[in-house]
């Protein structure tokens, strides 16, 4: 596979975007918290790479070049398309509905079941919800500077041995289609070691406690030396023993030495800078629900129906022979939708869907009480929300 052309820097693409998160690794260990987070090192001209000149350590999404091809052509198995006849609407037996029903209030324990026995169904009609999804796996490259603590067992690259390769350049692949994954991968040819910009290469920090003293007035006698509530003065218990003198007391933060292990170098004095490639695969999900029952178009996607449309490959064009014109609009719509959204990262792969989801509603009456309620999905799921009787006698409110 040819590599996509040399492009003279990541901002000659206007589409470049920044995004405002830090890529730093900062230490907890030995630093006192209460300190300003610290600052970001100070990148000289001499430390600039060819391709990455206006990198900087904010992190930056690179757009995908006019013509490139990361997976080579998609595996035949991998794309297909299926679609059979739209299946008739199922007529539920009155009988099949009040079992649903009935099965429906015995999870809840508060609902009476006198209803369920006695109300009079007046009504009962069939229909056939469809759903429409749309998935797009999708690609996001980013690079920043970064930098972590260096300790003499980590090697660091000539920057004379190759050249850096663009974030396009780098060849790296998903486990598998259509699942999340992250992957971060440090760029070739961009390491550089430099001294620490908190403890400018010493290694330890003052220590915040103390202020780099090595020790703190003493609370207990007022840093007078002497025992205050003493008939004759005495040398105070806690900081006669003090390496400061009297009235002193040794720091326990930093051990007397006033100073403190520099968590940014892990006290070694130096820290390594490189560039890094941040890959970022996700599944972006769009749908649309033609519902025409009043049922809550959210409980539709959450049971199972019959697929009538299923389709996969690298890009999916709009559906056009489906007999619900609203299908169709919906799948020009959301596929422009996601390459205008997803227009500075790689679609890899698209699959496009249409399941139909049997909706059954019934209309009854009960005691002068009239209501309606839903039978959903191939799991015969009931949605009845002015059931009758939602207080059985049994519960007493205190």
């Amino acid at each position: 596979m040819a590599p996509p052309s040399r492009r003279t820097s990541l901002n000659s693409n206007a589409a470049s975007t920044r995004r405002s998160s830090l890529m730093q690794k900062c230490h907890g260990a030995g630093w006192d918290d209460s300190i300003a987070a610290p600052g970001l090192p100070q990148l000289d001209p001499s430390d600039s790479v060819e391709g990455y000149e206006e990198l900087t350590f904010e992190s930056t999404v690179v757009p995908p070049p006019d013509s490139i091809q990361i997976l080579g052509p998609l595996r035949q198995a991998d794309c297909w398309r299926h679609s059979t006849n739209i299946p008739g609407t199922e007529n539920l037996a009155e009988k099949q509905a009040r079992t649903h029903l009935k099965s429906y209030v015995s999870k809840h324990s508060c609902y009476g079941k006198a209803p369920v026995k006695t109300m009079i169904i007046t009504d009962m009609q069939s229909f056939s919800t469809f759903h429409y999804q749309l998935d797009s796996f999708v690609e996001m490259r980013e690079v920043a500077w970064v930098f972590e603590a260096w300790n003499s067992g980590l090697p660091v690259e000539e920057r004379g041995e190759g050249q850096a390769p663009l974030p396009w350049e780098i060849e790296v692949e998903p486990e598998r289609l259509f699942q999340d994954e992250v992957r971060v991968i440090h760029v070739p040819h961009t390491s550089v070691l430099k001294s620490c910009h908190r403890c400018f290469g010493v290694g330890t920090n003052f220590c915040n406690e103390c202020k780099g003293k090595g020790w703190i007035r003493c609370l207990h006698c007022h840093g007078d030396g002497f025992t205050a509530d003493s008939e004759y003065r005495e040398r105070c218990f806690y900081c006669r023993a003090s390496n400061h003198g009297y009235g002193r007391m040794d720091c326990n933060k930093c051990r007397a030495t006033g100073k403190m292990g520099c968590p940014q170098c892990e006290n070694s004095g130096l820290i390594i800078c490189y560039i890094q490639l941040t890959v970022t695969w996700k599944v972006n999900s769009s749908e649309f629900i033609l519902e025409r029952t009043g049922l809550p178009r959210k409980l539709i996607s959450e049971v199972s129906g019959e697929i009538v449309f299923n389709e996969q490959n690298s890009i999916v064009g709009p559906i056009s022979d489906f007999p619900e014109e609203a299908m169709v609009n919906a799948s020009n719509r959301l596929i422009k939708k996601h390459h205008r959204l997803y227009a500075d990262q790689y679609i890899i792969c698209q699959r496009q869907r249409i399941r139909v989801v049997p909706v059954a509603l019934i209309k009854y009456t009960w005691k002068g009480h009239d209501g309606e309620f839903f039978v959903y999905g191939i799991e015969k799921k009931v949605h009845a929300p002015d059931y009758p009787q939602t207080c059985c006698w049994g519960c007493i409110i205190i």
